[in-house]
C-alpha cells in the first residue's frame, strides 16, 4: 500500500511537470512539509554518485580565491538559483525518468556542480520548535540527528568537516526547554564554540535557524546584531533578487538587525522592518557569510522556519534550502572555471541508436515506466561538449 501511495505522488507530480514543459524547474508543496518528489530524486541521484549542476550568472565569476574562501557573489548567486538543473548520473536507479529535473536550459553561463550527497547532521532537542529534521524527511532527504549533549561530549570530532558538510543549529539551541526569554545570550560552551569557528574555517557549512543565532553571535561576535520579533505572525518582506511575498518569522523569535561582516549577503529581508521595540531598522531575514576568519566555509542564519510557511515566498525559500544542501561541503564542489556543465539532452533518434538494455537486477523500488520521447543522460561520464541552448526562468 505504501509504495502504491508513492507511486501515485510520483506519477502525479510528473504528470504537473510534463504538463509544465520540458524546462520545469522544481515544483515545491507551498503548504507544509508534504513529500517533494524531486527533492527525493536528487537525494538519490546524488547519494548514487550523480553530480547536480545550479546555473549561475556571469557575475559570481570569479567565484573563490587563490586559498578556496567563498566569495559573497557565489553565496548570493548559488543560494538564489531558481532555474532548472543540469543533472549527470544514473537517473534511471535514482527513480522516475519522467520526473523531469534535466530541464533543456544548459545555455552559455556558468555552472556550480556539486557531486554526492553531503553529510547533514542537525543539532535538535525536544523543545526544539519546527524541527527541520521533520520537513526534510518528508522530502526524503537523509539527515542525522544529534543531541546538543553529545557536541558537548566531543566537540572536535562532532564539528569535523570531513565527517559533516552541513550543520544545523536549530532552534532553541543550547536554551533549557525554551524556558528563557530569546533574548540571548547564548549558553553555548566555549570548547563548542571553538570546535564550530574551527569547522568553519576548514570548509565546513553551519546553518542556525530562529533563536540559535545567537549561538553564531556567541563564536562570532560583532559580525551581527540581533533583536527580539515580538509576536509577529506573517510579514510582507522580498528577496534580494526581487521577489516579494508574504513570509511568517518565528513568534517571538529573533532576526538580524544589522551585518557588520563586509562579505555578508542578504537573501531575504526588508529596509525599513518595525520591530517590536518601535524602532523602524533593516531586517535580515536570511543572510549568508564566508568565514569571517578567512577560511574555506560559510555560515548562515535564518529567522524563520522553512516548513511553516504558506505564502508568497514560501516556494522560494524551500527551493533555497535545498540549494544549500546541495552545495554544502566544499569537497563536493567544482567551482565554474572548473567545472563543464552537461550538454543538452540527446533527441530521441540519437538516444535510441545508443541505448543500454536497461539494469533489470536492480530496479528502482518506486521507479514508473520510462517515457521513450525523454531520453536521459549516460549514467557515469561528465560530458564535455559546450552548451547549445539558451536556459530558461522557472515559471513563477
Amino acid at each position: 500500500m505504501r509504495a502504491g501511495l508513492l507511486g501515485l505522488a510520483l506519477a502525479a507530480s510528473a504528470a504537473a511537470l510534463r504538463a509544465a514543459g520540458p524546462t520545469s524547474g522544481l515544483a515545491f508543496p507551498e503548504k507544509g512539509a508534504t513529500f517533494n518528489p524531486e527533492a527525493a530524486f536528487l537525494a538519490r541521484l546524488l547519494g548514487q554518485g550523480g553530480s547536480v549542476y545550479l546555473p549561475l550568472p556571469a557575475a559570481a565569476v570569479p567565484s573563490r580565491s587563490a586559498t578556496g574562501a567563498w566569495s559573497p557573489e557565489l553565496l548570493r548567486a548559488a543560494l538564489e538559483a531558481g532555474g532548472p538543473l543540469g543533472l549527470d548520473g544514473d537517473t534511471d536507479k535514482a527513480g522516475p525518468k519522467d520526473v523531469d529535473l534535466q530541464g533543456h536550459a544548459r545555455g552559455g553561463a556558468p555552472w556550480l556542480r556539486a557531486q554526492g550527497l553531503p553529510k547533514v547532521v542537525l543539532l535538535e532537542n525536544s523543545s526544539t520548535v519546527s524541527p527541520l529534521s521533520k520537513g526534510l524527511r518528508a522530502w526524503g532527504w537523509p539527515v542525522e540527528v544529534r543531541s546538543f549533549e553529545s557536541v558537548e561530549a566531543e566537540p572536535a570530532k562532532a564539528l569535523d568537516p570531513a565527517s559533516a558538510d552541513l550543520v544545523v543549529f536549530s532552534s532553541p539551541g543550547w536554551w533549557d526547554d525554551f524556558a528563557d526569554p530569546p533574548g540571548g545570550p547564548s549558553r553555548m560552551n566555549a570548547k563548542v564554540a571553538e570546535a564550530l569557528k574551527d569547522y568553519v574555517h576548514r570548509g565546513g557549512f553551519a546553518l542556525f535557524v530562529d533563536i540559535a543565532q545567537w549561538d553564531l553571535e556567541k563564536a562570532w561576535p560583532h559580525t551581527l546584531g540581533l533583536a527580539p520579533l515580538g509576536p509577529y505572525n506573517v510579514s510582507k518582506l522580498r528577496l534580494e533578487s526581487g521577489d516579494k511575498g508574504g513570509l511568517s518569522l518565528a513568534p517571538e523569535g529573533v532576526a538580524a538587525d544589522a551585518l557588520n561582516s563586509d562579505s555578508a549577503v542578504t537573501l531575504v529581508g526588508h529596509p525599513a522592518f518595525e520591530y517590536s521595540d518601535g524602532g523602524i531598522r533593516p531586517l535580515h531575514a536570511a543572510y549568508a557569510m564566508p568565514d569571517p576568519a578567512g577560511g574555506t566555509g560559510w555560515i548562515l542564519g535564518l529567522a524563520y522556519h522553512v516548513f511553516d510557511q504558506d505564502e508568497g515566498l514560501s516556494s522560494a525559500v524551500r527551493r533555497m534550502l535545498l540549494n544549500l544542501l546541495l552545495i554544502s561541503g566544499n569537497r563536493r564542489l567544482d567551482t565554474p572555471g572548473q567545472a563543464t556543465p552537461p550538454t543538452a539532452a540527446p533527441s530521441p533518434v540519437e538516444a535510441a541508436a545508443t541505448a543500454l538494455p536497461p539494469d533489470t537486477a536492480t530496479p528502482a523500488p518506486t521507479a514508473t515506466p520510462a517515457p521513450t520521447a525523454s531520453p536521459v543522460p549516460t549514467a557515469t561520464a561528465v560530458p564535455t561538449a559546450p552548451p547549445t541552448v539558451p536556459p530558461t526562468a522557472v515559471p513563477t
